[in-house]
């Protein structure tokens, strides 16, 4: 517990088998000042789901535009050709919210790509 205690982030690729990711959605990111949130748009928060597991997770990404817009990914999804992703030196930081007696995690990555199938 002692990683968890002192907010380390950790190689997102350390704890998962697989780099892709199937997209779910994408949700804006505002940017804060003073505690509060603005109307400034900071990066941009994608669900995905692990290839492998399917288990689903939300990275963020600061960033000025999605990589995608959520009409292409469930226009995707609908047809059965779902968008598939790799993210750049992504990290998992486990903390304990304020109001919360269980621990959490954020992810963070450095950028997103999508992945081309042959």
């Amino acid at each position: 517990m002692d990683l968890l205690t002192k907010k380390r982030s950790v190689p997102l690729d350390a704890l998962l088998d697989e780099p892709t990711f199937i997209l779910r959605g994408v949700l804006a990111k505002k940017a804060y000042s003073d505690g509060k949130p603005t109307d400034d748009i900071c990066g941009y928060t994608y669900e995905v789901f692990n290839t492998k597991t399917i288990e689903l997770i939300r990275v963020t990404v600061m960033q000025s535009a999605p990589i995608v817009s959520n009409q292409e990914i469930a226009d995707s999804l609908e047809n059965g050709t779902p968008i598939v992703v790799e993210f750049r030196n992504a990290k998992i930081k486990f903390y304990m919210p304020k109001d919360s007696r269980q621990y959490a995690e954020s992810i963070t990555a450095d950028g997103i790509s999508l992945v081309t199938r042959d």
